[in-house]
């Protein structure tokens, strides 16, 4: 179910303009783990072009804090 999702999500970049996409889809597109080398490979554009049109839809690079520890005890550290 997984892969079919991801295969649809890059069939779905390669059929629609990049310039035309809402912040909303970059949202998603970027959820499924796609990085902007790989949206720049399915829409045969630069990834330069990719950040910079996912930037101007407000979409930013974010770091989760991840927990490693899985609740045994507080970990301050995120990685």
């Amino acid at each position: 179910n997984q892969l079919y999702l991801l295969k649809e999500v890059g069939n779905w970049v390669k059929a629609n303009d990049l310039a035309g996409i809402e912040a909303s889809d970059w949202k998603q597109i970027k959820a499924r783990g796609f990085s902007d080398a790989q949206i720049a490979t399915l829409a045969g554009v630069e990834e330069g072009q990719v950040a910079q049109l996912r930037r101007k839809a407000g979409v930013r690079p974010v770091m989760k804090r991840v927990d490693t520890c899985a609740a045994e005890f507080e970990a301050n550290t995120p990685y």
